[in-house]
């Protein structure tokens, strides 16, 4: 597909995000949160104060808060009269202005997570898989709730998707230095979003290690480097908040990794297993390809990444309060694994049909399983395209 082609229809794919997400926008109402953020984290500190991480949440990195004290400071943003008081008098705002204005800087994020994975795809793939990319990301729950939320989570989303893409593209081309940079540049914008990227940092500097085998000397920028970041948000961060659960692990994670997503990832490892096994097969698959030169090394990303999830709630679980005072530990604490998965997805599934090219019942299970991923993901997406459709001046509360 050429370049000029190529960036054409990556802007319609931001536009088939944005605009819909603007639409969301302009009927949710605002939450606490985001007022709590706007008010107490982006209007009333100082920039300096919002660096050094004086921030009243549970995750005081800065980056977020001061793209958004920023934009509001650019635009000469004016919250409504009530917000300049005391909680007890802040009111939800009647006029859909402020409801679009404070989520424009989320929107545009995660829309740029679409079009980031749908360029990808269609360059170094092809436009079939460029299109079931986007398909993916459309029929995410999470894709549309926290893209239209004032909060750093669609930030998150967004540098996961760097991060994730330029793994995948380093392990299949090592040759290329400038990579190695712009990860660099991920990892610290990673450790300046939130305190729990740092186990993606890890993640990722460790199987590069591994597998690329660079010199260490790279890692004190791509690794020590961010976890310096993270110790210093990490001492700043307020510790005693009261969590606890009202969902199990798998509901917790299953709308960022779904179960189809899972089924892909068991059956890419099966493959694998297979392949590497002593025990002799009738797989047989050139060294040239994807499956046989990388494709174990961004399995293990992924399962990696799952791990580092259910330690994080092992982590909360071990201090949750059982009784449902405080805070609830929510999905959205794991709205890392969406491009994990979705990327994930797309490249177990283009790896496999090229393995099975001369295998036509495996290539129509392999379409089964990308076809239910689908409609899986649209069912749970159904309550968010009812309100849509039906102009709802509420929903989610």
């Amino acid at each position: 597909m050429k370049k000029t082609w190529l960036l054409a229809l990556s802007a319609i794919v931001f536009i088939i995000f944005f605009v819909p997400g603007l639409y969301f926008a302009q009927y949710k109402s605002l939450w606490g949160d985001e007022i709590f953020s706007y008010v107490a984290n982006i209007s009333q500190p100082s920039y300096r104060q919002i660096l050094l991480g004086k921030i009243n949440e549970g995750n005081v990195s800065p980056l977020f808060y001061l793209i958004q004290k920023a934009i509001c400071d650019v635009a000469h943003y004016q919250p409504p009269e009530s917000w300049l008081g005391n909680p007890g008098t802040w009111t939800l705002p009647s006029d859909p202005f402020t409801r679009i204005f404070l989520r424009i800087n989320p929107l545009f994020f995660m829309s740029m997570s679409a079009v980031l994975i749908f360029y990808y795809f269609s360059r170094f793939h092809s436009w079939g898989m460029g299109l079931w990319s986007m398909l993916l990301m459309s029929s995410s729950y999470m894709t549309w709730v926290y893209g239209v939320e004032s909060r750093h989570y669609a930030l998150w989303v967004f540098l996961t998707t760097c991060q994730a893409l330029l793994f995948l593209y380093i392990t299949r081309h090592p040759s290329n230095e400038s990579s190695y940079s712009e990860l660099v540049l991920i990892h610290i914008l990673l450790a300046f979003t939130v305190i729990l990227s740092v186990a993606q940092i890890i993640i990722v500097s460790f199987l590069l290690w591994i597998y690329c085998r660079w010199p260490l000397k790279r890692f004190i920028l791509l690794a020590i480097l961010p976890l310096c970041i993270f110790l210093f948000y990490y001492s700043r961060t307020p510790h005693g908040y009261p969590f606890y659960f009202a969902h199990s692990f798998k509901e917790i994670l299953a709308p960022s990794f779904t179960s189809p997503q899972m089924i892909l990832l068991i059956l890419y490892g099966v493959f694998l297993s297979l392949l590497y096994s002593p025990v002799k097969t009738k797989l047989s698959v050139n060294e040239d390809e994807p499956f046989k030169k990388t494709g174990g090394v961004f399995w293990l990303f992924t399962v990696l990444m799952l791990l580092a999830a259910i330690v994080i709630l092992g982590a909360f679980k071990m201090n949750a309060v059982k009784e449902q005072i405080g805070f609830m530990v929510s999905v959205r604490y794991f709205i890392f694994l969406v491009p994990v998965g979705i990327i994930a997805s797309l490249v177990f599934f283009s790896d496999l049909l090229a393995l099975f090219k001369h295998h036509q019942w495996m290539q129509i299970n392999i379409y089964i399983v990308a076809g239910g991923l689908l409609i899986l993901n649209a069912l749970n997406c159904q309550p968010l395209w009812i309100h849509l459709l039906f102009l709802k001046h509420q929903f989610f509360g």
